[in-house]
């Protein structure tokens, strides 16, 4: 949700300030991949496991949003749009999928409560406290900071996902 955030709040200044005066067309990007790769990306966690397809769309995330960084065109825009979204198409059901294995059939509701708080949790996090790391640091530096922890997150579900593969 955090690195959602900065993208939501800080990407459409951003681009404006490189003449790229429609951000729609990193949000219609990132759908496209989503439509075509969310089933593929289910199929794929049931089969290799949750943390490994969990932590490649994490790691795609955290590139699209570090992509931003160098957005000059609306090409370049359109392509980290597609990353964005091929991202989230491997983290958002694969997330709720393992979300789902982890909890016992009369508390998904709360589950599923809980999971969406944290996104937007995350998503106020992304918006409201780094938008004084622009106000300090620029407009970059919250991509910075997103694609980084975004990054860390992959690395760790990537590290698990080596973990249980050596287990068993």
């Amino acid at each position: 949700g955090l690195a959602y955030g900065v993208v939501l709040a800080f990407m459409p200044n951003l681009l404006a300030g490189r003449g790229i005066q429609n951000p729609g067309l990193f949000y219609t990007a990132e759908v496209v991949p989503q439509l075509l790769l969310r089933t593929m990306a289910g199929k794929l966690s049931d089969r290799y496991g949750r943390a490994i397809v969990s932590g490649i769309g994490l790691f795609l995330m955290g590139l699209s949003v570090f992509a931003i960084i160098f957005v000059h065109n609306d090409a370049e825009t359109i392509l980290a749009g597609l990353i964005a979204g091929a991202g989230w198409a491997a983290t958002g059901p694969v997330i709720i999928a393992w979300m789902l294995d982890l909890t016992g059939t009369n508390q998904r509701g709360l589950a599923s409560a809980t999971y969406f708080a944290a996104q937007d949790i995350g998503r106020i996090l992304g918006s409201l406290v780094l938008g004084y790391v622009v106000l300090s640091l620029g407009a970059v530096a919250p991509f910075t900071i997103a694609s980084a922890l975004t990054g860390a997150a992959a690395c760790v579900l990537l590290i698990l996902a080596l973990a249980q593969r050596r287990h068993k």
